[in-house]
């Protein structure tokens, strides 16, 4: 029974995109997060987390909007320089 139930369990999907600089051998160039980026499962998801700086969010957003995902399934939280 219990091996059926954890079978049925996922984790969280976590991927790691960088922007400036990339580890050696990183499968992907330095780029801004797209739509492409986006795992195909993104749009069934229950929740879906966003952390970044308010222009990384924004973007994060918008993809996220563009594949489906409702805008109440997205949670963000932003962090910038302090004024």
């Amino acid at each position: 029974m219990t091996k059926r139930v954890t079978a049925k369990l996922h984790g969280p999907e976590i991927r790691i995109l960088y922007t400036r600089q990339v580890p050696e051998a990183w499968p992907r160039p330095p780029a801004r997060l797209t739509r492409n980026d986006l795992p195909s499962s993104v749009a069934t998801a229950t929740s879906v987390f966003v952390c970044g700086s308010s222009g990384f969010s924004d973007a994060a957003t918008d993809s996220l909007l563009s594949v489906g995902v409702p805008a109440e399934d997205i949670r963000i939280e932003r962090f910038g320089p302090t004024r």
